[in-house]
């Protein structure tokens, strides 16, 4: 059985004739294309939220305050960013309040059964 057949009628329209086959060959392929996007985007967002522990807290790094920017700008003491699975140093460094009126809380380190976790610190109201 052919897949697409073309027919001329006597008004000289053509009709096409495509095997349902093929557009359901078609549908499963887009239905598991969709299946593995969803799959990779969901394990993509529970991945970008792991939790990172270590057994021991890195070592911060001497930093010299330098003088302030301007009388906004609050210093952030020490700060952790998470890079490939592993804590890099992000502090030291002066930084404007994203509004006016904002406070910074600190980052802490907390430890429980699962070893050393970072909380980064955060600007609010």
């Amino acid at each position: 059985m052919a897949d697409v057949v073309l027919y001329a009628s006597d008004s000289g329209m053509i009709i096409m004739y495509v095997s349902l086959k093929k557009n359901v060959k078609i549908m499963n392929n887009i239905r598991k294309s969709l299946l593995v996007l969803g799959i990779a985007l969901i394990s993509g967002a529970y991945s970008s939220q792991a939790q990172i522990y270590v057994g021991v807290r890195p070592v911060r790094p001497a930093i010299v305050r330098v003088e302030a920017p301007s009388p906004r700008h609050v210093w952030i003491d020490e700060d952790w960013r998470e890079d490939h699975g592993a804590y890099v140093w992000a502090g030291g460094r002066w930084e404007e309040p994203p509004h006016p009126g904002y406070r910074y809380t600190p980052g802490h380190w907390a430890h429980d059964g699962h070893g050393h976790r970072w909380y980064a610190g955060h600007w609010h109201r």
